[in-house]
């Protein structure tokens, strides 16, 4: 009988979601170290060097299915964005993926430093003809004096072929809380009396 269907099953197709992916973890403990003067260049310049703590034991596992190939490198980056004001888009000031930079970067290629450092000063100008960067036409050549700057971190997961370099994955965290910096002054005048006299 047609209109008996108790002993059949209705026939019904659904997709299944994969697993939900996690999110990069952050760096933490993003902090200021050192605000100072350097004084071995003339005249002597601002610098300011932060640090916060490495992100460790992380499981590749969910962030890609590759893992554990041989085929491919599993590499941890740190990107360091600023800007003078708050309420504009951040700047990209430096990374741990290409430490040779405006950016001095101590402690994150070393497998024993649970922390990374990175000292910032002056910004390097462009070569006659180019066209200054991103970071030169934000901040000019150096650090100002007394001057509040504000900073972010990043943590970058990139999965990479080793036979061809092509990066098969890269995720990013989200942004650390902002830190702001202010720059000490670097000399104060005595003021100018030669007019009272």
């Amino acid at each position: 009988d047609p209109d008996s269907t108790s002993d059949r099953s209705i026939i019904t197709s659904f997709t299944t979601l994969n697993g939900v992916e996690l999110d990069v973890p952050l760096p933490v403990n993003l902090r200021v170290v050192d605000n100072g003067k350097d004084v071995s260049v003339d005249p002597a310049v601002n610098y300011v060097e932060l640090a916060f703590d490495k992100v460790t034991n992380i499981d590749w596992n969910n962030y890609v299915s590759r893992q554990g190939s041989e085929n491919y490198a599993y590499e941890t980056y740190y990107d360091i964005y600023v800007n003078t004001r708050t309420d504009t888009d951040f700047r990209l000031l430096g990374t741990t993926e290409n430490p040779v930079g405006d950016v001095l970067f101590t402690g994150a290629d070393d497998p024993q430093s649970t922390s990374v450092r990175a000292r910032i000063s002056q910004f390097a100008e462009p070569a006659e003809g180019d066209p200054p960067s991103e970071i030169y036409t934000l901040l000019g050549g150096k650090l100002l004096p007394n001057t509040t700057y504000y900073f972010k971190v990043r943590t970058r997961l990139v999965v990479r072929d080793r036979t061809s370099g092509i990066v098969v994955l890269s995720r990013e965290s989200l942004d650390t809380a902002i830190l702001p910096v202010t720059t000490i002054v670097l000399e104060i005048s005595p003021p100018d009396d030669s007019m009272r006299k």
